[in-house]
C-alpha cells in the first residue's frame, strides 16, 4: 500500500484530505513540516495541507519539500502557493477573498470532472504559474 504524507499547515480540512486518500486506498499520515525534515524515510507521495497563514508572512524554508523531484507533491490552497512560490511562479494578494462553497472549473481535458466542488478559504492567489506548471482548475475569482 502506497504511503501519503500529508504535512499539515493548520488547515481546518487536514483531517478530510487524510480519510479521503485513506478511502482511495493509501495508507496516511498527518505529519509537521519538522517531522518531515526530520525523518529519514520518504513516502510515495506528499499532500501539502492548506493554512491560515500567508506566504508574505511565513519565511520559512521548505525547500526540503521539493529536492526529491520523484516524489509527487499536491499542494491544497497555501501549499498550492509554496509551490508556485519556490518554482517561481507569482503569488499575488487578492482584492477579494473566496471564503465557503466555490465550483473549480477544469481547464485541462483530461480524465477528471469538468466541475468539482470546495471550500474556499483564503485570501492570496496564484497569479502567474512557475514554468512547466499546467493550470487543471480553476474558480471564477481571479
Amino acid at each position: 500500500m502506497a504511503q501519503v504524507w500529508i504535512i499539515d499547515f493548520g488547515s481546518q480540512y487536514t483531517q478530510l484530505i487524510t480519510r479521503r486518500c485513506r478511502e482511495l486506498g493509501f495508507s496516511s499520515e498527518i505529519i509537521t513540516f519538522k517531522e518531515f525534515d526530520q525523518r529519514k524515510n520518504r513516502p510515495k507521495a506528499i499532500i501539502l495541507s492548506g493554512g491560515p497563514q500567508s506566504i508574505f508572512e511565513d519565511h520559512n524554508d521548505y525547500s526540503s519539500l521539493f529536492k526529491n523531484e520523484s516524489l509527487p507533491v499536491l499542494g491544497i490552497c497555501y501549499g498550492m502557493q509554496l509551490i508556485s512560490s519556490h518554482f517561481k511562479g507569482k503569488v499575488e494578494r487578492s482584492d477579494v477573498g473566496e471564503y465557503g462553497h466555490a465550483v473549480l472549473d477544469l481547464k485541462l481535458c483530461v480524465d477528471l470532472p469538468k466541475k468539482i466542488q470546495a471550500w474556499m478559504s483564503h485570501s492570496d492567489h496564484v497569479s502567474v504559474l512557475p514554468e512547466n506548471f499546467k493550470l487543471l482548475y480553476k474558480s471564477d475569482n481571479d
